[in-house]
């Protein structure tokens, strides 16, 4: 086959997937239900036994290879880290243990650490050689190979669930805390506590997945999506992956992924790439309307010279804009440029343009966390007088009950206090505080010129430490 170059609109994933070795069902919380004369097989852990409800000599005779790689490229992050997928989804409720087990770094306390079995949904592993066979469903053998799975750990049943294990002595790397997979009872069950399951935040694409270089037993995918980690950071990216015909079955693998800068996917589908900043992104035109409607809003050349972003100096926020100095402690640690961006543009990959153009009328300078809570807080600056034209002037009060009471019947919001005013570094600002799903919030919002009103918002933080921050500068 001749190789091409094309570009496949975004289309529903496939959701079984046939073992080149045994034979298991995928049931991805992201994918959709299986096409016509797609395989569904499913194991019973410590057997070869395979049992076919349907059947097809190729599951993917009829796709697209936009198909192929989402259907693959999701269960490859499904399977992230460690083979977890996504315990929440995949670990049955009913079947866990949990063991009281010294949590690193902290002074020998222990921490109560859940270990839940993957079972009851297509899974039924009791082996790392049964999520090996898994696997090899997803990866080509030789990829595979390259990444052995973590060992599993015997715990001896005359522990009982809740039991403390002593530990002394045994090293951080051999901990339990920090083990994968435990077999207990005759059963292997997978860690839970959050350094294992971490927080990957994969999004599936939803602009065009770009197909290259063809052939009749390989092609690449320019795979646009977003990643996260436990710190919180995140980035946008474009995934290279190879896939092959795996030669032991004649069925579609990854032979290979690789993450790249996302201005890699935006030079593959030849065009210009965006701005990686919100700096970039308030000085762009598309910064607070979509292209081509910048005639519905009156006065935006005014609002985006009049307007100044702040900077960041060591641990301190300084925005020579508003005024004012916020002094963190020395471990704040701040999103760079580039995680603002992404945090920042991530929510208008899902709204509509009139959608995007409202919210761009705010723009976020800072974000911080800080302390052994993880204390955040957020830096935003809105301009009044392209989000509410028919309200240019709209006040500080009316503004936090816009933009920070306004919630659906989805959130129960309890424990609201105010608006008040409150002087804050020699500058009068309104406050007002609330609990949502039991996370204590506190906003504070000032007017800074006729065009500009800045929104300050913490979440599990003390009033009174957040406030003694503010130092005036003019």
């Amino acid at each position: 086959m001749k190789k091409k170059t094309m570009i496949i609109t975004f289309a529903a994933a496939l959701s079984a997937l046939t073992s080149c070795g045994k034979e298991v069902s995928s049931l991805s919380n992201m994918a959709a239900s299986p096409k016509d004369n797609t395989g569904v097989v499913a194991i019973s852990a410590g057997t070869d036994k395979t049992e076919k409800t349907n059947s097809s000599s190729n599951k993917y005779k009829d796709s697209s290879y936009e198909d192929i790689a989402l259907d693959l490229v999701e269960k490859y992050y499904e399977m992230k880290p460690q083979f977890l997928y996504r315990f929440i989804s995949y670990s049955n409720p009913d079947d866990t243990v949990t063991f009281k087990l010294t949590a690193p770094y902290t002074n020998g306390d222990t921490q109560d650490v859940v270990f839940a079995r993957i079972s009851g949904k297509g899974f039924e592993f009791n082996s790392i050689d049964d999520i090996m066979e898994y696997k090899k469903t997803v990866y080509s053998e030789s990829f595979a190979n390259k990444y052995p799975m973590s060992e599993c750990t015997e715990i001896s049943s005359d522990y009982s669930s809740g039991d403390y294990i002593d530990e002394t002595g045994v090293d951080i790397s051999d901990m339990l805390y920090y083990k994968s997979y435990i077999m207990y009872n005759g059963k292997m069950y997978t860690n839970t506590v959050s350094p294992q399951v971490g927080w990957i935040g994969h999004t599936a694409p939803t602009e065009p997945i770009i197909i290259t270089d063809v052939t009749d037993t390989s092609f690449r995918a320019y795979y646009p999506n977003i990643l996260g980690s436990n710190e919180s950071k995140v980035s946008s990216c474009c995934d290279i992956v190879d896939f092959i015909i795996e030669p032991s079955c004649g069925e579609w693998r990854i032979n290979s992924l690789e993450s790249t800068d996302y201005s890699v996917y935006e030079e593959k589908a030849g065009r210009t790439p965006e701005p990686t900043t919100v700096r970039e992104a308030y000085t762009a035109d598309t910064a607070y309307y979509p292209e081509g409607n910048s005639s519905q809003y009156d006065n935006s050349s005014n609002a985006k010279t009049a307007f100044d972003m702040g900077r960041i100096e060591g641990s301190t926020y300084i925005s020579d804009y508003a005024g004012l100095k916020l002094k963190f402690p020395e471990n704040a640690e701040f999103l760079d440029d580039s995680n603002l961006y992404t945090s920042y543009m991530m929510p208008t990959r899902f709204m509509s343009e009139e959608e995007r153009a409202h919210y761009k009328t705010g723009v976020i300078d800072a974000s911080v966390t800080y302390g052994e809570a993880y204390n955040k807080v957020n830096v935003w600056f809105y301009n009044t007088k392209l989000r509410y034209p028919e309200n240019p002037d709209i006040s500080a009060e009316e503004f936090l009950q816009l933009e920070e009471m306004d919630y659906t019947s989805d959130f129960e919001v309890t424990d609201i206090c105010g608006p008040e005013r409150i002087s804050l570094g020699g500058n009068e600002y309104v406050k007002i505080s609330y609990t949502v799903s039991s996370y204590p919030h506190i906003a504070y919002a000032r007017r800074i010129d006729d065009e500009n009103i800045i929104l300050i918002q913490t979440s599990e933080t003390p009033a009174n430490d957040f406030e003694s921050r503010f130092e005036a500068i003019r």
